[in-house]
């Protein structure tokens, strides 16, 4: 039953999809135009979904967009048949082309489930919970573990798991919708990337099909010896291989963002002439949009790329200097319009950003540095900026070799990045958490290899510049595979799903939902406390709020409260709930299995099922007081 909600959940996703295709069938088209489909697809689902869950709950909004999307695809296909004797075309791809593309998705998905059915890494402990809970919300959200204060983080990804957890209707967990969604995300980059390179002339099969897998194998050269002695083991020293970064969350939805905003500039400077402008602004517009809720810190580097790209040609927008400033003004106000209603302005999980005037490199590893002017500083930058640094080189050299004021603007948004990406790294520190710089790769690393990709067919066979792009693309992609192969299991056994935290940390991936919790379309989220043992299980389920902890650097409420000596989430949640309330309790159905809360209420509150692992109690204020004076919340787990 769980596979076939999960697989139901997939297809009911790519509805919007579908319509948009079928939609602008009665012409011919274009690979590059269905490539800009699929951002522009996410980046608009995502939107319009979470714009109506200003009067629906999560949930309903998403079952309620379908209805919507299927219902005015059709009236508009019905209107183009009847006005315009609309008819199917099919679009501009051979066999070889279509099978390449197929190829690039699929290996890119199987990429991405390597890890994401198996392990559940960086904060997912935050994620499963949070996701559960905006399901049964309104926006403005709040967090899982701060029910009274708006949520001001980037929960875009969040929000499209819990939009894959309701197509499901509440069958699969969050923890595998969150997986589902990552699985998704990968296999839209292959995708977009594979159908882009068709239109700058790359027709072999097999190129079509590793280039785009190697846009998601992408990271640094894995550091070894002296220089990666102080770095974390065959990862590099600043950051990881997408790979792993992408399974927080927002990393791999704003993958399929910038890979879209990438695109629509590319496709200009190939061919301007053939390119309408309101498409590709469409794309910039929506991508942005969504990059607000997704990853701030990509979305102020394409846009200062953006700018200084338009400055070298412009044609990376609009023809005419005046109607470039328009747009950028507009693709601005559209920004700070979306960041405004979806998460408001002020406020948000960065507390500060300072600026480091003696330059140092900071590492993976807790409090390690390098000197920015040494032997060592200097190899450890070649290792993690590999690729996009060598593709910027063969990039450089294309220019150098067949000047082209077209390509010269593609370099000029490439190198930007990677210029801000060194003085941010080197300089910035934000909740004084070097750190925390590393999220400023994420961009540089697709706009440089996917730019670089793109303009592969164009460059000699056997030239400099062409051997450096494809450096940029294979070497990185080879050591993570090399990581997947030989590392990936001796460093993430831990934080296997069916491993060493079963009981808390694998939520209740493989579990339906509706069967152990009762999980149904509609529900809200409550304030309540969650049996200690399952509360992962319960949260991945359920739409609940709950007491939470601080984790260093930021300061908000990313973890529930495990701990069993003393009871914190029960001292905490006598303290939110106020002395009079009566506190819904979510305990296991076996009192041999539950902490002592849930033993004492099995025993003696008022309890009713909820689903068949599950039930709700009610401990009221006389109930608390006598636990009070039991003193459980200081009772040692037995």
């Amino acid at each position: 039953m769980v596979r076939w909600a999960a697989t139901a959940s997939i297809v009911l996703y790519f509805i919007p999809l579908v319509v948009l295709f079928s939609a602008q069938s009665f012409r011919r088209r274009s690979p590059w135009e269905i490539a800009l489909d699929i951002p522009f697809f996410v980046s608009i689902d995502l939107i319009s979904v979470l714009a109506m869950t200003f009067v629906l709950h999560l949930d309903v909004a998403t079952i309620a967009s379908r209805v919507l999307w299927v219902v005015g695809g059709g009236a508009f296909i019905l209107w183009k048949r009847r006005t315009a004797g609309w008819r199917w075309h099919r679009p501009e791809l051979r066999r070889g082309q279509l099978l390449g593309v197929g190829i690039s998705a699929a290996v890119s998905v199987y990429v991405s489930t390597t890890l994401s059915r198996t392990y559940q890494i960086w904060d997912r402990y935050w994620h499963i919970g949070l996701t559960g809970s905006l399901r049964g919300q309104k926006l403005p959200f709040a967090n899982v573990f701060e029910p009274g204060g708006r949520l001001q983080y980037h929960f875009a990804a969040d929000a499209l798991a819990a939009m894959m957890q309701s197509l499901s209707f509440c069958t699969i967990s969050s923890d595998m919708a969150l997986a589902q969604a990552h699985d998704i995300a990968f296999g839209c980059i292959g995708a977009t990337v594979s159908l882009l390179a068709i239109a700058f002339g790359q027709w072999r099969t097999l190129a079509l099909a590793l280039g785009g897998s190697a846009i998601v194998l992408h990271g640094p050269v894995l550091l070894r010896g002296e220089a990666g002695e102080s770095a974390v083991p065959f990862h590099g020293y600043s950051y990881s291989h997408f790979l792993t970064n992408s399974f927080r969350p927002h990393v791999a939805l704003a993958g399929v963002l910038i890979t879209g905003f990438v695109a629509a500039v590319a496709i200009r400077l190939r061919d301007a002439r053939a390119v309408s402008f309101p498409r590709t602004f469409a794309v910039l517009g929506a991508t942005s949009a969504a990059l607000t809720i997704t990853d701030e810190a990509s979305l102020a580097v394409l846009g200062v790329c953006l700018f200084f790209g338009w400055l070298v040609h412009e044609d990376v927008l609009v023809p005419g200097r005046a109607r470039g400033v328009a747009a950028l003004l507009g693709l601005a106000v559209l920004v700070v319009a979306a960041r405004a209603v979806f998460v408001g302005l002020s406020g948000g999980p960065v507390e500060s950003v300072a600026w480091a005037k003696d330059g140092r490199i900071p590492g993976m590893q807790g409090g390690s540095f390098t000197g920015l002017h040494t032997w060592g500083g200097l190899v450890v930058l070649i290792c993690d900026f590999f690729p996009f640094l060598f593709a910027n080189i063969g990039l450089l050299l294309a220019v150098a070799t067949r000047p082209d004021r077209r390509l010269a603007a593609a370099l000029t948004f490439s190198v930007v990045s990677m210029v801000i990406c060194f003085v941010a790294l080197t300089h910035v520190v934000i909740n004084h958490a070097p750190t925390e710089s590393m999220r400023f790769f994420i961009a540089p690393c697709f706009i440089a290899l996917e730019l670089a990709f793109l303009w592969l067919a164009r460059m000699d066979q056997g030239s400099p510049a062409r051997l450096a792009v494809l450096g940029a693309l294979a070497v990185p992609a080879i050591f993570t595979v090399y990581w997947i192969r030989e590392r990936r299991q001796a460093e993430l056994w831990p934080w296997t799903v069916r491993g060493e935290f079963e009981h808390t940390r694998r939520g209740a991936y493989g579990f339906n939902c509706r069967t152990i919790a009762g999980a149904r379309l509609g529900q809200t989220p409550e304030l309540a406390y969650v049996d200690t043992t399952a509360w992962y299980r319960y949260a991945a389920c359920r739409p609940i709020f709950a007491p939470g902890i601080v984790k260093y650097p930021w300061h908000v409420k990313i973890a529930p409260h495990m701990q069993w000596y003393p009871n914190t989430q029960f001292a905490d949640i006598q303290v939110t709930a106020g002395p009079d309330a009566t506190i819904p309790l979510m305990c296991l159905t076996d009192a041999g299995e539950s902490d002592p809360v849930c033993a004492y209420a099995l025993a003696n509150c008022s309890c009713t099922p909820n689903g068949t692992q599950f039930v709700r109690c009610a401990l009221t204020p006389d109930h608390r007081e006598k636990l009070k004076q039991r003193d459980v919340e200081h009772v040692v787990w037995r």
